[in-house]
């Protein structure tokens, strides 16, 4: 019963953390202060600081250089983005230390389900029918953003039904009710996200079965033609057909252009305004506070503090310095979990697989939504937190059992 209690409780933290971008400013520092208030309480955790450390040093000398050229409303506004990650790293210390791989799975499922059922009920009531075939629209009209803590869940879940086996009726239900909720949300950040963690995740059993995944892979093919041909016109449909395009990072010369395709637009003039620099601040970027020019913004707005492709936005505030580091830190995770696969801990290689899949999915989709930085996003990160605590909680348990012999 009390193990029930502490997952429910642990839900409904999620839950708030997973939507604290709804919250605004409180509810960011409403999550700094609670990580701060909970890793005084537990001490620091050296691996996990080891781990953040690449992520912690280009902020502080980004934060020098903008003290110096920038105002501290400006530099103050980008260590608030900056210092997300970080948090969301150690806040995964922290839970690893409070639930057990187990009762963290149950967490992240219910997280996920709840998160999936209160999106798909929200859309059907505002649009109908409509947000199935054509979600893009239902997006567009209003209807609720489902949190990426869903994808915690599929995890979870293809992790336990393709590899695991564990295909009970339940935990295929609440599968298909993630992916139904990933497909409403109208987000092509979110589809690519869950076809990197099916490929990753999936990827033993595609080599064992090979002709059901050339079945899987045409049914989702005749599924897509069925889409475009039904909705041609549709919201949805269109932007598909035009997502290519609109990532490119070059210059657009109309207005027209610069409108639909605005992601590549402002990439570019970061980059534009990056070559500008000198070669030392090249090396060290413009600082925290930097603002880039995007001159004939379609928007409005000519300077603008953070942008969509998180790559140029890196580069741009903590230089080609600060983007090593921010790779290096992905490496180095990433290796983390090669180095001790197979570990004596059959959860805790699962945790890591998942932190994996974390850490891709931010990788691949940070040149579309900056999701490093992206509250709505980055709580995958969290996974890397906890593989790291209980790798080192395994090796200190090893370790106590061997002085025990």
């Amino acid at each position: 019963m009390a193990s029930v209690s502490k997952v429910f409780i642990w839900v409904i933290i999620f839950c708030i953390v997973a939507n604290r971008n709804i919250f605004g400013d409180f509810g960011f520092l409403s999550f700094y202060a609670i990580c701060v208030f909970l890793l005084v309480m537990d001490g620091l955790y050296k691996p996990l600081l080891k781990n953040i450390a690449w992520l912690v040093v280009p902020i502080c000398w980004a934060l020098f250089i903008g003290l110096v050229r920038h105002s501290l409303y400006d530099v103050f506004k980008d260590v608030y983005y900056f210092l997300s990650p970080v948090f969301v790293v150690l806040f995964g210390g922290i839970v690893a230390k409070r639930l057990s791989n187990e009762e963290l799975k149950k967490v992240f499922v219910w997280v996920g389900i709840i998160s999936s059922v209160v999106f798909i009920a929200s859309s059907l009531w505002k649009m109908g029918i409509t947000s199935f075939f054509d979600p893009r629209t239902s997006r567009d009209e209003g209807s609720m953003y489902v949190n990426s803590s869903i994808f915690l869940s599929l995890t979870v879940l293809i992790y336990d039904i393709v590899l695991k086996e564990n295909r009970s009726k339940a935990m295929v239900i609440c599968l298909l009710i993630n992916l139904l909720a990933i497909w409403m949300s109208g987000s092509r950040t979110y589809w690519v996200a869950a076809l990197v963690v099916a490929l990753v995740i999936g990827y033993p059993w595609v080599k064992r079965h090979t002709i059901k995944t050339i079945l899987l892979a045409l049914c989702f093919a005749l599924f897509g033609l069925y889409i475009v041909d039904v909705g041609h016109n549709n919201r949805t449909t269109v932007t598909l057909m035009k997502s290519v395009d609109e990532m490119e990072v070059r210059k657009y010369d109309s207005e027209e252009q610069r409108n639909n395709f605005y992601r590549g637009y402002e990439a570019w003039r970061a980059m534009q305004q990056y070559k500008s620099y000198d070669m030392l601040m090249q090396f060290t970027g413009a600082g925290l506070g930097e603002k880039v020019d995007i001159v004939d913004s379609p928007i409005g707005i000519r300077y603008v503090p953070i942008l969509h492709n998180g790559y140029p936005y890196i580069l741009v505030k903590t230089g080609f310095a600060g983007m090593c580091c921010y790779l290096i830190w992905a490496f180095l995770s990433v290796f983390l979990v090669r180095k001790n696969w197979n570990s004596e801990s059959e959860s805790n290689d699962m945790m890591g697989l998942c932190a994996v899949c974390g850490i891709l999915v931010v990788l691949i989709t940070h040149s579309s939504v900056n999701t490093i930085f992206n509250s709505s996003y980055n709580i995958l990160l969290m996974l890397v937190g906890v593989y790291i605590y209980n790798l080192q909680y395994e090796e200190v348990q090893s370790g106590y059992n061997h002085s025990q012999l």
